[in-house]
């Protein structure tokens, strides 16, 4: 199914929800007498649809279709959601405490949701440009590797030469970079300013620096390019994982919240004489 397939399914599911809210409106108001329960009825449907895209990724039945369908079923339902909870609100400030949690954890949710799809499109063609594959549970273990890598050549050269020099600069400069991730939210925003500016003091160094030296440089240089590669893959890896424990407590509560708001709704209505 094309981007641009999924965008005309979704105007035309739009409008035919439209259709159908003012079609039942018009047919079924003598008998609900109310048109915030219709709207809420489209509005809770479309929800459920919403939620059925964890619950597929879980059961494994082929004949369901693939998980691929089911999150653009996701992406449809939930922008008739948006239309539908415009429809069913009405237009003024909300005066109960329930009515304001709604609205609130609704807005919340919707806008972890546009995070999340603009997260999905763009991180992972970000990783694909790095030219590694990279598991998320091997991070800590390769970036120990590259500072093992990094002081070996650092010990190696001064025990060489007996100049402190890139000694120096490791300790000052470099040695917290290779212990833990670093600039997480430069990497996600791509961009490139501290990787700049590391490389441009490495090779401020060179004229400080003998011929092993230099060739112990550019070794040195090399490993921060791959630590940063490294630094990349957690900070992308780590937004579309993280993204997710945002989305799915405000899935929840929302629900929650919306289970209160139909047994509420539909108890005063029946208490209404």
């Amino acid at each position: 199914m094309s981007p641009r397939f999924l965008f005309k399914l979704s105007v035309i599911l739009v409008c035919a929800t439209l259709f159908a809210v003012w079609s039942s409106q018009k047919l079924f108001l003598s008998l609900l007498e109310i048109p915030a329960y219709i709207t809420g009825w489209f509005l809770l449907s479309a929800m459920v649809l919403v939620t059925t895209l964890p619950l597929r990724k879980i059961i494994v039945v082929p004949s369901l279709g693939s998980v691929a369908v089911w999150y653009r079923i996701h992406l449809v339902c939930g922008l008739l959601s948006v239309v539908l909870f415009s429809l069913h609100l009405p237009w003024k400030t909300p005066s109960g405490g329930l009515e304001i949690v709604l609205l609130v954890l609704f807005c919340l949710l919707i806008l972890s949701g546009v995070l999340g799809f603009a997260i999905i499109q763009i991180f992972p063609r970000r990783l694909t440009l790095k030219g590694e594959e990279v598991f998320y549970s091997q991070i800590p273990a390769l970036r120990e590797r590259l500072r093992k890598e990094v002081e070996q050549l650092v010990i190696g050269i001064v025990q060489e030469t007996g100049s402190t020099t890139l000694a120096d600069y490791y300790t000052a400069s470099l040695q917290d970079y290779f212990v833990r991730a670093r600039h997480v939210w430069t990497h996600v925003i791509a961009s490139g300013r501290p990787r700049f500016a590391i490389l441009t003091e490495m090779n401020d160094l060179v004229r400080y620096l003998d011929d092993r030296e230099r060739d112990t440089l550019e070794k040195m240089i090399a490993l921060v390019k791959k630590k940063e590669i490294l630094d990349v893959h957690h900070a992308l890896q780590g937004a579309l994982r993280g993204w997710l424990i945002l989305h799915v407590p405000l899935t929840w509560g929302l629900w929650l919240c919306v289970i209160l708001h139909v047994i509420m709704a539909y108890g005063f209505r029946e208490g209404t004489p």
